[in-house]
């Protein structure tokens, strides 16, 4: 109990609008200062072995969380320890833990019934509140996320990255994005990093190119079209690059080679994909095909009127894939999505899906140094994974008040729910107005508000499932009656 106590005791900090920060040594240079639960927990450790299994269920806790919807670990951790706590309680009151563990499996029931009763489908206004709540206010920031989901919506993919500059900025490409760039910073001839091809074929295939010689009939047939090749491959072998590379340089050939795009049991599904949105045909070991056996080099090669690489991603606007065929993948990928027996399967499907779609937002995250980057980064990704939940689960009041006006029938849960609020009132600290006979909570000016419009929202997604959380983790501990340390007893 140690153990768990103290883990969420450094976590409830970063809880809410006026979140603290934690400052963590790590071992390098610099420290890392995170707000966000899942990743502090991973940092937290106890000399004593029992502690460390409390640690340890903690992790879990923000793990389950961040699992389910991308957000809400610090709440899963503030309502699992209190629930903990309840629950211990009742236990030293004489109730047996198995009688005790059916009554909280009825009251996870009842509350889920009662989470659903006050959901209600998301606005334009709701979803830029809980961007605001979730990126503590900082108008760029949820500004950007909004920005991106008001672009893409609820199946679009929204691309969060770090980048050099101050600002915080959100890019909307129109076509195919690959999250993978050039082989080679060589390639490059632009001040912005990136290089621009017009007008493009591109070669679109599952095999490791091994030498050079693999791509002259193909760069021949380019060169013929007075057009540039871009090579999209599983991956290219040192002799390949380098005479490719040398090429380009030397001014005899115009091209690009993308890094690996795909790997594992999917990639040659994905490049179908890709093959697809460019109208080419993938050449697929897979399927038994070499690039040598390739004889009509019109039907194979796909193409795009503008390709944009840099060295994290590849960009191909006006793709010339038939919109009929295009519509086909399409239908097949909701029909993996409806069949998928894992949320993870249907996540890949989905991504799969949006790319095909065009629907593709970036993200750039900036700042004065590395550390207000690395730390808003952390707080934009919550914010996007909040604002889909919103999206597609509806939202509830916020301010932690949805679960302060729970009522389950165990009390052990329901004062772990009430937890939540309290837990933002100590962490705005001091200067609060108003006294506790209120309807809302507003964390961020430290406000008692006593009007019946509650214009903070949370996405119903993010609560259930921190609740969600909390409550299995709790029923494991509530039931566990022996630890063992080590290989035995």
């Amino acid at each position: 109990m140690s153990g768990i106590v103290k883990a969420a005791n450094i976590l409830s900090p970063t809880l809410g609008p006026a979140p603290r920060l934690v400052l963590i040594d790590n071992g390098e240079e610099n420290p890392l200062i995170l707000d966000d639960g899942v990743n502090i927990s991973k940092h937290i450790t106890a000399d004593d072995p029992y502690e460390m299994l409390g640690v340890k269920i903690m992790r879990m806790v923000a793990h389950e969380a961040q699992k389910a919807s991308g957000d809400g670990t610090t709440t899963a951790s503030v309502v699992a320890k209190n629930l903990i706590l309840g629950l211990f309680d009742e236990l030293e009151q004489g109730k047996h833990p198995v009688l005790l563990s059916e009554e909280l499996d009825e009251a996870w029931e009842s509350f889920k019934q009662y989470l659903s009763d006050c959901s209600r489908p998301a606005n334009e206004d709701d979803l830029l509140e809980v961007a605001r709540s979730c990126t503590n206010y900082d108008e760029d920031s949820s500004q950007a996320v909004f920005k991106a989901f008001s672009k893409v919506g609820s199946d679009g993919v929204v691309m969060v990255h770090q980048h050099p500059g101050e600002m915080t900025t959100t890019e909307i490409n129109e076509g195919l994005t690959l999250n993978k760039g050039f082989v080679s910073h060589l390639l490059v001839g632009s001040r912005d990093g990136s290089m621009r091809l017009e007008n493009a074929l591109v070669l679109i295939t599952d095999h490791i190119i091994s030498t050079f010689e693999e791509l002259i009939p193909f760069l021949q047939y380019a060169q013929e079209e007075r057009r540039p090749l871009v090579v999209v491959s599983a991956g290219t072998k040192p002799n390949a690059n380098q005479n490719f590379i040398l090429n380009v340089v030397q001014g005899k050939i115009e091209g690009c080679i993308i890094n690996p795009v795909a790997t594992g049991e999917e990639r040659a599904e994905i490049y179908e994909d890709i093959a697809t949105m460019l109208g080419g045909v993938p050449i697929l070991a897979a399927r038994g095909e070499q690039l040598s056996d390739v004889e009509d080099m019109k039907t194979v090669l796909g193409g795009a009127d503008v390709c944009v690489i840099d060295r994290n991603s590849t960009v191909f606007s006006g793709t010339h894939g038939d919109l009929n065929k295009i519509d086909e993948r399409i239908d097949y990928l909701n029909t993996l999505i409806d069949k998928a027996d894992h949320p993870f399967y249907a996540e890949k499907y989905s991504m799969r899906k949006s790319k095909m779609q065009g629907a593709i937002a970036s993200i750039r995250v900036g700042g004065l140094t590395d550390a207000e980057v690395g730390e808003r980064h952390e707080r934009i990704d919550d914010a996007v994974n909040a604002v889909r939940s919103a999206l597609k689960g509806g939202i509830v009041a916020g301010g932690g008040m949805t679960l302060w006006e729970a009522n389950t029938g165990l009390d052990a849960l329901d004062d772990a729910l009430h937890s939540v609020l309290q837990t933002l009132i100590d962490n705005r600290g001091s200067g609060i107005e108003g006294s506790s006979d209120f309807l809302w909570f507003d964390g961020k000016a430290g406000v008692f508000h006593y009007v019946e419009e509650n214009p903070l929202v949370d996405a119903h997604d993010v609560l259930y499932n921190s609740v969600k959380a909390a409550v299995s983790v709790a029923m494991l501990v509530l039931k566990t009656d022996i630890l063992l340390l080590g290989q035995g007893l």
